[in-house]
């Protein structure tokens, strides 16, 4: 349960739900934003579930879950704010006895804050068993926390998740310089709101608003008990009215049985004095209502804009016995010449007139008529079309002539009738269906999208205004990913104007295309709901996150163990694997199959895809860019893109020189990585040409390269016997080509040996026979610790000299 202060001056709604509390924001009902409590300024958490405390959208900052603890969230608007300010750990004894099916544990809590200096404080005590006094558990600390409102509102909330509990609250006690109950002083006024024309035989229908300022933007919210006058209302003079936050007022029925003008007025009200009453756009003049014997009773069924509208009209009188309503028999089977107009309730003005069959109407009761005819139950059905959206009262007059000169009818509808759009019309610069194309969004960044109420026809219907839920919903590419939600999805009726809404900062953490789906359910109080969708896309990764793999050296000499340096013009191995990730740092699980534009392989067309580079440091320290000496001979995936990860493997040589260089004692290989869409590596760390910027990313763990030979010398021995030849490995050093050290030779092998050419001579004067490509291949060479080894020719019999390459 959380404590809440809030601005008084601001209408108290629930934050969301879950670790939230109805206090901070949070992202829970279909994928859809939920903004936190309206006007919060403090929040005091007692959470035995420990969500609170955990960071999460729409709750910034926190230690993690935290059972049993109390903890502070502060000021917030929306889906911004709601900061965690300080908490306990966990507390012993905790917050809840959850076995206990009795009001438990039953332990006081005593919450201070102090805001009269510059520099506001609060602090939180506890006492666990009774008159054992305060301890506190938060010590007084500073809030930081936006300006203090003038006036605080009191409230509590809390939300379920998966998990429910009961909260019971007793003997609470407010103590504050100013204490009270928020609106003590009453309303600024009252309104009624009436059609000015009643039936002695039938309900008449008022809506009575209550307003805290003269403006009327302020609507008064909660129970008030008011005292009306005695005029036939059907529940009693003395009523307690709940207002309820939408300002939309409370609606009375009043049974007024005489034919005369009675004046509608609040006497008194509690908590209340004895405000203003306005009647029918603050006139309070316009406060009469007049009951008659006979009139018309109208009613319009709800429905579409542009569409027709079904409305019946009966002129009916009241039965001097039942003091019911019956058909008027000077109407039955006639054909009349019926003056109708309207006016707008909600919202109450508008650019559109609507048309009862076919004739425009006006607001002034001379606008203009329609002829009807009246069945044997004097009524008479009528269409009506409205090309815009809200809801209307619709009037009518009849003035009788000739032998009727004295008959005179009024009626309105006992309630106002609403027209609702047909459809929303859905549209966004990013509409994108497939899985190419050049129009993309990034993940998880801001896009923009326009809502926009239409008519039947396509027309605009300029008076809607409405809360309106947008919402990811299938279809979704790729098929087999996942369907993210939709971030800042709630459009609150204030963001349309002329009907429509156009936010820009919808966000979609995912890759690939989703049916954006806008609704607003059971407009105006309605059954009728409004909705639209469309195909939106196509999302990219804002970057690649790149995690360093594996290098294998001298990859294809089979050394073992596995060497720690590659010689040049030797190939190596190194594997790295990648991320793609959207603009909040998290994994975009749908960048697979079409919709993943990187493979690794450096074939693809322009722009360049792939591209290695590579720095080394020699014995000096000096960088040596070496990225113009890689020669690829393999590069591409490991396995296909799989919840937005891939492996790569690169394998390559660095071509040595004519003239021996290096060695190479830190080089590092790096990548630069550009899908077709331009997606990178964020933050690049490997400067290669050592200008002072970071181009590459390096993707393998640093190695040695060196320049190294084998070196066969010169043997003599007889012509009966094998003859062993000494070979040495060398490398050079920076300076000159020297026997290779022990702790270079260690893995220093060769799979195969070679014999490239060789030239025996036979005896004097024989001919000279030549070999060339000869591999004799001699098992693992291995030049440790002696980094000597003998190679054994056999006894060449007839030949005098050998001479190899």
């Amino acid at each position: 349960m959380v404590v809440v202060l809030s601005d008084a001056d601001k209408i108290p709604i629930i934050g969301g739900n879950g670790g939230s509390m109805g206090y901070a924001a949070s992202k829970r009902c279909k994928n859809i934003n939920i903004p936190g409590f309206n006007g919060a300024w403090l929040g005091i958490a007692l959470d035995e579930y420990g969500g609170f405390s955990k960071p999460k959208l729409g709750r910034p900052g926190g230690p993690g879950k935290t059972r049993d603890s109390v903890s502070i969230r502060g000021q917030g608007d929306g889906m911004t704010g709601y900061d965690y300010l300080a908490g306990t750990k966990i507390l012993d004894p905790g917050i809840d006895n959850k076995n206990s099916t009795d009001p438990a544990p039953g332990y006081k809590y005593r919450i201070s804050f102090d805001t009269r200096s510059a520099q506001s404080r609060i602090k939180v005590e506890r006492e666990i068993l009774k008159d054992d006094g305060f301890v506190d558990i938060l010590e007084w600390l500073p809030i930081e926390n936006g300006a203090v409102p003038n006036e605080f509102r009191l409230s509590f909330t809390a939300g379920t998740g998966g998990q429910t509990n009961y909260h019971s609250i007793d003997n609470l006690t407010i103590n504050a310089i100013n204490c009270g109950t928020i609106g003590d002083d009453g309303p600024d006024h009252f309104e009624f709101i009436h059609d000015g024309h009643g039936l002695t035989c039938a309900a008449e229908t008022v809506t009575l608003k209550a307003w805290l300022d003269a403006a009327e933007t302020s609507p008064y919210v909660g129970d008030m008990e008011v005292t009306l006058p005695d005029l036939g209302w059907l529940t009693d003079t003395v009523q307690t009215l709940t207002f309820p936050v939408t300002g939309v007022g409370v609606q009375l029925k009043l049974q007024h049985t005489k034919a005369e003008t009675v004046t509608l007025d609040v006497v008194s009200g509690d908590p209340a004095t004895s405000p203003p009453v306005y009647c029918s756009g603050g006139n309070p003049n316009a406060c009469d209502l007049i009951f008659a014997d006979s009139g018309f009773l109208i009613a319009v069924a709800n429905g579409r804009s542009c569409s027709d509208l079904t409305g019946t009209i009966q002129a009916v009188q009241k039965d001097e016995e039942t003091s019911f309503c019956v058909g008027d028999d000077s109407f039955v089977g006639t054909t009349r010449d019926i003056g109708f107009w309207f006016n707008y309730s909600a919202p109450d003005s508008g650019g559109k007139n609507p048309y009862v069959n076919s004739a425009e109407l006006g607001q002034s009761e001379t606008a203009s008529t329609a002829n009807l005819t009246f069945d044997e139950n004097a009524a008479a059905d009528f269409a009506l079309n409205y090309a815009d959206a809200g809801s209307l009262n619709l009037h009518a007059r009849f003035e009788g002539s000739g032998v009727e000169a004295e008959l005179e009818m009024t009626g309105s509808t006992t309630q106002p009738f609403i027209v609702a759009p047909d459809h929303f019309v859905v549209t966004s610069p990013l509409n994108n269906t497939t899985s190419g194309g050049s129009t993309t969004g990034v993940a998880a960044a801001p896009f923009s999208a326009t809502i926009t109420a239409v008519c039947y026809g396509g027309t605009v219907t300029h008076n809607f205004a409405a809360d309106t839920f947008l919402t990811a919903e299938e279809p979704h590419q790729p098929s087999s990913g996942v369907l993210s939600g939709l971030g800042n999805g709630l459009l609150d009726l204030n963001t349309f104007s002329d009907g429509v809404s156009t936010p820009n900062n919808l966000t979609y953490s995912e890759v690939g295309n989703f049916t954006l789906q806008a609704e607003s359910k059971e407009y105006l109080g309605s059954d009728m709901d409004i909705s639209g969708s469309l195909v939106v896309g196509r999302f990219i990764p804002a970057h690649f996150e790149l995690t360093q793999g594996t290098l294998i050296n001298r990859i294809d000499s089979g050394c073992l163990p596995d060497s720690s340096f590659t010689y040049l013009d030797e190939n190596l191995e190194f594997t790295y694997q990648l991320e793609a990730q959207n603009s909040a740092g998290a994994a975009t699980k749908n960048y697979i199959a079409n919709f993943a534009k990187f493979d690794g392989s450096g074939t693809q067309l322009s722009p360049v895809i792939y591209i290695g580079g590579a720095v080394a440091k020699d014995p000096d320290g000096i960088s040596t860019n070496l990225t113009s000496r890689l020669d690829y001979h393999s590069a591409g995936q490991d396995s296909p893109w799989s919840d937005g990860a891939g492996s790569f493997r690169v394998k390559l040589n660095v071509n040595r020189l004519a003239n021996p260089d290096g060695y190479f004692d830190d080089a590092r290989f790096g990548v630069y990585v550009k899908d077709e869409d331009g997606v990178q590596i964020a933050n690049p760390d490997l400067d290669v040409n050592g200008d002072g910027t970071m181009d590459y990313t390096q993707a393998a763990p640093v190695t040695t390269l060196g320049y190294g030979r084998l070196r066969i010398d010169n043997a003599h021995g007889s012509e009966l016997l094998p003859l062993p030849i000494p070979m040495t490995v060398e490398y050079y050093n920076g300076r000159l080509l020297a026997s290779t050290k022990a702790a270079k030779a260690s893995s220093t092998c060769v799979k195969q040996l070679g014999v490239n050419r060789y030239l025996c001579r036979m005896g004097k004067g024989a001919t000279r026979r030549a070999h060339q490509n000869n591999t004799e291949l001699m098992g693992t060479l291995r030049f440790a610790p002696s980094y000597l080894y003998g190679w054994r020719w056999a006894a060449p019999i007839l030949h005098k000299m050998c001479k190899f390459e």
